[in-house]
């Protein structure tokens, strides 16, 4: 049995102002995880911009250009032009210092199948783990 809309009523009041109050909160909190979320893709970007901008000051220019621009084998390439053979656990943190490779357990594994599949690189003989340019 549903009542009339009395608005002398004080308990329907209380319950139109406690729905006018959750809507309100549902409001907020979606708000919030989109504030989240947007901070943490500008969190992304701003890693990306820091490091390019150290890299750049450090005085490698056009190749880290590429580095924050590119794919991940552009990435690489870059990485293997300026510093020759490297680990890939090296290449792995140098990619998630840049904001290239997120900071997961499958970050390893994405580089791998990059370096892989990728005709820019090869495994350096005699050398566990490590990779040049081919």
């Amino acid at each position: 049995m549903t009542r009339a809309h009395d608005p002398a009523d004080p308990l329907q009041a209380i319950e139109e102002q406690l729905r006018a109050l959750r809507t309100e909160d549902d409001s907020l909190a979606q708000s919030l995880e989109d504030t989240r979320e947007s901070r943490r893709r500008l969190a992304g970007k701003i890693r990306a911009l820091e490091a390019s901008l150290s890299l750049v000051r450090a005085g490698g220019e056009s190749e880290e250009a590429e580095m924050h621009s590119g794919t991940i084998a552009d990435a690489i390439a870059a990485l293997l032009k300026r510093n020759g053979e490297m680990r890939a656990s090296e290449l792995t943190r140098a990619l998630q210092e840049a904001g290239k490779l997120l900071r997961t357990d499958s970050a390893y594994a994405t580089l791998f199948k990059t370096l892989a599949r990728d005709q820019r690189f090869a495994k350096v003989p005699g050398r566990r783990g490590y990779w040049r340019l081919a």
